[in-house]
């Protein structure tokens, strides 16, 4: 049966087998220089993002030139008589990233126990640099299917749009690497534990304490007991990239970022408050953040790249408010998540974890005065067998403590949920992964919209996932 799935994917998406992503080709160079299996960094693809998409002495390495926009010499002549200089790519940075997943459901409580969901993600990237202090990235990006995009994609069955983009200023007021300004849409890869961000991670199933959010009450339930009609809305916060701007820096060994956002994730905010994060980690041995070896091996590598024997500790934390709105009754919900990460690299062994607390003050507003507390947790494990070949495992879990009384969650304080991740990824070539992956709970407390009290869901899967990006 698997080995049918794997032939049907491969047949329907494998065919550009030789084609190369955007820095690739201006370093000419493969793929797996920077990644371990993409989008999965390794320690050189994370000094390469962070200092702006450039090698410690990056003109040594890049073979496509730029096209320059000035002179020099206008450096000299600007504010008065010259627009300051800067240059282009000299191609346009641009790659094109397709997947394609096959999913069966292992429960056998969705409509269809299986499914082949071609594309399931589509994405334009853009990245580069406008000559010295500037770097950007774009990003436009077409999902379906439960698992598209970074965890945040449109609902089963359903199709999402998304267009992300930044530009970022740096070494402000000449402080080289120390503080560097974004601007756009901000925390794609420092929202959440430095060791676990969904933009970089190597399973197809995003991170559980990312992704969850508050469960919502029935509409018509809470209608019948408050009265009236009118939209219910809660605070459905999840932890993702959102608009606004950014402050970060980095050393040798640390790295922060700390940053202002809308709130709500969307591109028109809901209310008047601003909600703030902040993202460090420090990373005791292995290559620096800014791209240093300690005079051991070369900016770009060697021939081991996902080597990099290191102990990284990582926090977050984020402060938020949200609006919650029941039945014309709109009201605050004042929120935050904090939380330690650890990971330990040795030779072709990484071991990763991590803690995040939460609490909401009242997100069911009129419903119940009572506040929700959160826990999220992680333990992952990801080895090397070969090259080409990234067996991994996860297990995660989320602990809520609900008010008793809401609504449409049948008088049931815990929804508690734990659940196994495990899979392999493999490169088919350095631009082509193929990943097999089952995704099993051991506890599932959520109550299962048209299912009667009491009765739960069973939400296993299992996806076979080809992706090829040029």
């Amino acid at each position: 049966m698997i080995t049918a799935i794997i032939v049907l994917v491969v047949v329907f998406v494998a065919w550009d087998s030789s084609a190369l992503p955007a820095f690739a080709r201006k370093y000419e160079t493969s793929c797996v220089t920077c990644h371990e299996a993409f989008p999965k960094l390794n320690a050189v693809g994370e000094a390469f993002r962070i200092n702006g998409f450039k090698f410690v002495d990056d003109e040594l390495y890049v073979k496509e030139e730029p096209v320059e926009l000035g002179d020099e010499v206008y450096k000299r002549l600007w504010p008065k008589n010259a627009v300051w200089p800067a240059d282009i790519p000299g191609l346009p940075p641009l790659s094109i990233k397709f997947t394609s997943q096959y999913e069966m459901d292992l429960g056998g409580t969705k409509a269809a126990r299986s499914q082949f969901v071609f594309p399931n993600e589509l994405k334009l990237l853009g990245a580069g640099r406008f000559g010295d202090n500037i770097s950007f990235f774009t990003e436009i990006g077409y999902s379906q299917g439960e698992s598209g995009g970074h965890g945040h994609g449109g609902p089963e069955g359903g199709v999402a749009t998304s267009m992300e983009g930044w530009m970022q200023f740096e070494d402000l007021f000449g402080i080289e690497d120390k503080l560097n300004l974004r601007v756009g849409t901000v925390g794609m890869q420092e929202f959440g534990l430095f060791n676990a961000r969904d933009h970089d991670r190597m399973s197809i199933n995003p991170y559980l304490y990312t992704t969850w959010s508050m469960p919502a009450p029935d509409d018509h339930l809470v209608q019948g007991i408050l009265g009236g009609s009118g939209e219910v809305e809660g605070n459905d916060f999840t932890i993702h990239a959102q608009p606004g701007i950014e402050l970060n820096g980095f050393g040798r060994r640390w790295r922060y970022a700390v940053g202002v956002v809308n709130g709500n994730g969307s591109v028109s905010d809901n209310n008047s408050e601003k909600d703030l994060y902040l993202q460090f980690a420090y990373k005791f041995w292995g290559r620096g953040f800014d791209g240093s070896t300690g005079g051991e091996g070369s900016a770009m590598g060697g021939g081991q790249p996902w080597r990099d024997d290191s102990l990284l500790f990582s926090l977050f934390g984020y402060r938020g408010t949200g609006q919650v709105n029941i039945i014309g009754r709109k009201e605050k919900d004042n929120f935050w998540r904090f939380g330690p990460g650890l990971q330990w690299k040795y030779r072709d062994l990484t071991l990763s974890g991590g803690y995040i607390f939460g609490k909401n003050n009242r997100p069911y507003g009129a419903i119940s005065n009572d506040s929700v507390d959160s826990e999220a947790w992680f333990l992952e494990a990801r080895y090397v067998a070969y090259p080409w070949l990234f067996p991994y495992v996860r297990y995660e879990g989320l602990k809520l403590k609900l008010a008793s009384g809401i609504p449409g969650l049948f008088v049931q304080e815990n929804q508690d949920r734990e659940r196994i991740i495990v899979g392999a990824k493999a490169l088919v070539r350095a631009n082509i992964t193929l990943a097999l992956e089952g995704r099993f709970y051991t506890k599932d407390e959520r109550q299962t919209r048209g299912l009667a009290p009491g009765q739960k869901g069973d939400d296993d899967q299992a996806l076979v996932t080809m992706s090829y990006a040029f």
